[in-house]
């Protein structure tokens, strides 16, 4: 595999996406660990800045159901943060190298991941509360539903039961 210095670039070119293109799985996580712990910093902080243009974009929205989604989207942005730097970054063989910018990112970084933490907590309850209150209103909508189709279906038994009307009088 191709090694890459410091001096790169921290945007994914193509020679970084052919470092990882036409791998196996099992080989896939060895070959995106190679990649400069710099890449790992763009990529958490373009997650950051979605979800930042998703929350600036929340009060322009209408109606419920699309709050909820966006905070649905802005809690998954924020969850794949907190993963990549949990999972991937804090992990990465450069996280405790001394090059400057690196450093500077891992301060950023630890900062920002405590708040995002924080932050997807209190979305998940907000998203829990609204999913739970959207499947007691689908609980009785089908309620209602089910009591509807039942005194359609006694209307008929009903109806059915019921001995025929007398037929009309002969014509005189």
């Amino acid at each position: 595999a191709p090694t890459t210095s410091m001096s790169v670039s921290p945007s994914l070119d193509s020679a970084a996406l052919s470092l990882i293109a036409d791998s196996s799985l099992s080989d896939c996580k060895e070959r995106l660990s190679s990649l400069p712990l710099l890449f790992y910093y763009r990529f958490a902080s373009s997650l950051l800045d979605q979800a930042s243009s998703l929350k600036n974009a929340f009060s322009d929205l209408q109606g419920k159901d699309q709050k909820q989604l966006q905070r649905q989207n802005i809690y998954i942005l924020l969850f794949r943060y907190s993963t990549l730097y949990i999972e991937h970054i804090s992990k990465h063989k450069q996280f405790n190298n001394d090059d400057a910018l690196l450093v500077q990112n891992k301060i950023k970084h630890q900062k920002k991941v405590v708040e995002v933490l924080d932050e997807i907590e209190q979305l998940k309850k907000i998203i829990d509360k609204h999913a739970e209150a959207a499947k007691r209103k689908q609980e009785q909508q089908t309620a209602v539903t089910a009591a509807a189709d039942d005194a359609a279906t006694k209307m008929a038994a009903v109806a059915l039961a019921a001995p025929p009307p007398p037929p009309p009088p002969p014509p005189p």
